[in-house]
């Protein structure tokens, strides 16, 4: 079962929801032609990434601000990176994405960014690291799992 909810976070008031047994892309669509018409004013969405929301958005409504909300980046880079991740790399890595949630404001914003671009800086050349296969040619990146891109 998934509940799909539509919610203004300014006046704190759910605009639409759905029950359905996923989150598919003609039903994401309908949901958000709905709300069109019935006048809401849509001025940016924040999602968890899914491909089928994303791909509804960018179909009625591409002049809406898109972004992926922070818990489900810093879950999915947790994922990526382990809770105990074993590089020196990435465990500073993931002491970085752990503060991405107390961001409140640009200046902030601009800290944490410069932080990400002087960790990428010191590492690039550790994450871009390739084991290659000497008969077939081909390549995978060595250290996949222990850091990865932020995106």
């Amino acid at each position: 079962l998934c509940l799909i909810l539509y919610r203004d976070n300014t006046i704190k008031f759910t605009q639409l929801y759905r029950f359905s047994d996923g989150e598919r892309y003609e039903e994401l669509k309908e949901d958000l032609e709905n709300l069109l018409i019935l006048g809401v004013q849509i001025e940016s969405i924040t999602c968890d990434g899914n491909r089928a929301l994303i791909k509804a958005i960018r179909k009625v409504c591409p002049q809406v601000t898109l972004q992926r909300c922070v818990i489900h980046v810093q879950r999915m880079c947790r994922i990526w990176l382990s809770s105990n991740p074993k590089s020196i790399p990435g465990q500073e890595l993931r002491k970085i994405v752990s503060t991405l949630h107390l961001i409140q404001s640009k200046q902030e914003l601009s800290f944490w960014l410069l932080e990400l671009a002087n960790w990428d800086t010191r590492h690039h050349q550790f994450v871009n690291e390739k084991t290659v296969n000497p008969i077939t040619g081909k390549y995978w990146y060595k250290h996949k799992r222990s850091c990865t891109e932020i995106g």
